[in-house]
């Protein structure tokens, strides 16, 4: 009985050691098979999590007050308190057309405008959209396309996921327009948590693995 009662104790004891957070899905940074450029660097954290769309992972987060990664508490929809680590990097959305380079929703204004529905953006984006036609899609790849079909007239993309992306399609890093310099909107690559004693101390304990481990992984190619 007392072997019993020790290997459930040593068993609930691991458990609540081990890291409470989710991962959102994005193409070359956190993947479902975890061979992204983050899941490189999350392996030597936890390996441990879970991936899911954005949408999902926000409301997984509030309903079981645990964390999810790579997010912006300044963009999360939910009402909730929030705790966020310190940024992995921060990452720019611009926009990418075939025709000319376009650095403001000013100058959309009126055009069709592809989007990815799982991210989410501040009330400055919405508001800028507000002249334009939605073309929503839930993949980097599906929202290049509608471009390249002529679906939509431009795009709104985070250069950093584009890059990885023309890695594997060089030829469209030349037919597209765009200006990276020209930010539409920025965003931290973080982990966030609901406000809580047990989370405060994971990403404390995230703070310091970023620090001696985030310069090395995002330097690979």
């Amino acid at each position: 009985m007392v072997k019993i009662f020790l290997l459930v104790f040593i068993f609930f004891s691991f458990t609540a050691q081990a890291s409470n957070f989710v991962t959102v899905q994005l193409d070359g940074l956190c993947q479902y098979d975890k061979q992204g450029v983050y899941d490189k660097l999350l392996k030597g954290f936890d390996d441990s999590y879970k991936v899911m769309p954005a949408k999902r992972a926000q409301i997984y987060i509030v309903k079981n007050k645990s964390c999810a990664f790579p997010l912006d508490s300044k963009f999360f929809r939910a009402k909730v308190d929030l705790i966020q680590s310190q940024s992995v990097q921060v990452v720019h959305t611009v926009f990418y057309s075939l025709k000319k380079v376009y650095r403001s929703f000013n100058e959309v204004k009126n055009l069709r405008v592809g989007i990815r529905s799982e991210l989410g953006f501040s009330p400055k984006v919405w508001k800028g959209m507000s002249h334009n036609t939605e073309v929503k899609s839930k993949k980097l790849e599906q929202n290049v396309k509608m471009l390249l079909l002529g679906r939509s007239d431009v795009i709104l993309e985070f250069v950093e996921d584009m890059e990885i992306y023309f890695k594997q399609y060089p030829e469209l890093k030349e037919k597209l327009k765009y200006d990276t310099s020209a930010h539409i909107e920025n965003f931290d690559d973080a982990l966030i948590c609901i406000d809580t004693p047990e989370n405060r101390k994971l990403i404390k304990r995230f703070n310091a693995f970023l620090g001696e481990n985030k310069n090395e992984v995002l330097a690979q190619p």
